[in-house]
């Protein structure tokens, strides 16, 4: 087992509102605040419609459905998106 420890660092909490694009607008925070790393740990909230893409894939799935967000995690920073851009 590895372990490492560490402090938190600054703790930001964001509230998109509704029709706010998710990624378009946490790509934008980031910029705006120079955010050079961020790790997303938690969100909730609902989705009118959403683009799934497949691990390993570039294609994904566009649904039209009022979605629940029960879990949304990854990294960010001004240097992009995790999963980048490319593969939306």
């Amino acid at each position: 087992m590895k372990q490492a420890a560490g402090h938190a660092g600054r703790i930001h909490v964001l509230r998109l509102q509704p029709g706010e694009d998710v990624r378009l607008t946490l790509q934008a925070w980031a910029m705006d605040n120079r955010i050079e790393a961020a790790a997303i740990t938690s969100a909730v909230g609902s989705l009118t419609h959403a683009h799934l893409r497949y691990a390993n894939r570039a294609e994904g799935v566009f649904t039209p459905l009022d979605l629940e967000v029960l879990s949304l995690s990854g990294t960010l920073g001004i240097h992009g998106l995790h999963p980048p851009s490319e593969h939306r």
